[in-house]
């Protein structure tokens, strides 16, 4: 559910009084229309009761400004000659998470999970055979440098296997999250996959970090050694996750049933949870909300 911004129309108590001019029964027939098939929100429908904006969350948009930051870095490497049989395809489904973002803030169509689930797996892949072959072609089965446990890049190797499960839980969160869109959603909280996949991402901070101090303690004087850019990169990924885990947190605190009435409301005492809740029950909890709001 996303929220309406004051820069897109957000209700004002005002509006919400207009609300009261509308009759139980009309207003059930608008959200039974907003809601849609499988509890999947027609977003350009939405407006026509003032319910919230026309897009999706803004932080959608946050999250795929992130995305492209990591796709421009990873072409960046690109650039260098570093690990371009892996960074190149890592750079394409980065770009396409960066562009499903986007579309999901501007038309807030669920099937952009799907897609950033499939470039989640894709991502898993690439960096499962970088974890067991190392930076040789994924197209050459024979070119495959599985390293011994004395060799100076096994701990690079365990961190990109963590990865690989990183990648898997956040496809198998986006996942979860087309096929149960009211999971944990509240009066007040949006989706438990958001909450979920907040703390997913935040475990990709200290591996970035790890990487990036251990390169040059590790490689520097072997014939591993790293490109200082590496170490820069690795770091400033890190800073990227930060964000994307606040943006995470962020939607699933002010994306409830409640904030898409009004960006100022405050949790009630009584949170509902609406994840096992059928149509015509989440229905009737979104017209109970209403008397509240009026007073």
């Amino acid at each position: 559910m996303s929220p309406a911004s004051p820069a897109h129309g957000a209700l004002t108590h005002g509006s919400l009084e207009s609300l009261g001019s509308l009759t139980h029964e009309s207003l059930e027939h608008e959200l039974r229309d907003i809601l849609g098939l499988h509890g999947l929100i027609n977003w350009h429908r939405i407006t026509q009761i003032w319910f919230a904006h026309a897009w999706g969350h803004w932080q959608l948009g946050v999250r795929g400004c992130c995305a492209t930051c990591n796709m421009l870095l990873s072409f960046q490497l690109c650039t260098y000659g570093i690990d371009v049989e892996h960074r190149l395809w890592l750079a394409i489904c980065q770009g396409l998470a960066a562009v499903s973002l986007f579309m999901q803030w501007w038309l807030a169509s669920p099937y952009m999970f799907l897609i950033r689930a499939s470039a989640c797996v894709a991502k898993s892949l690439i960096l499962l055979h970088l974890t067991i072959c190392g930076r040789n072609s994924m197209f050459n089965p024979v070119d495959c440098d599985m390293v011994k446990w004395d060799d100076p890049r096994v701990p690079f190797r365990i961190m990109h296997g963590i990865m690989v499960v990183y990648w898997m839980a956040t496809a198998s969160s986006l996942t979860m999250q087309f096929l149960q869109p009211l999971r944990g959603v509240s009066s007040t909280t949006g989706n438990i996959q958001l909450w979920i996949r907040a703390r997913i991402r935040a475990t990709g901070v200290p591996v970035q970090l790890a990487r990036g101090i251990l390169k040059p303690i590790l490689l520097t004087g072997t014939e591993y050694e790293r490109a200082p850019i590496e170490a820069v990169i690795n770091i400033t990924r890190a800073g990227l996750i930060c964000i994307v885990v606040w943006s995470l947190d962020n939607q699933w605190r002010t994306s409830g049933v409640v904030h898409a009435y009004s960006p100022d409301a405050t949790p009630h005492d009584e949170d509902q949870d609406l994840s096992t809740c059928t149509s015509d029950e989440s229905i009737k909890s979104v017209l109970d909300e209403i008397p509240e709001l009026l007073q």
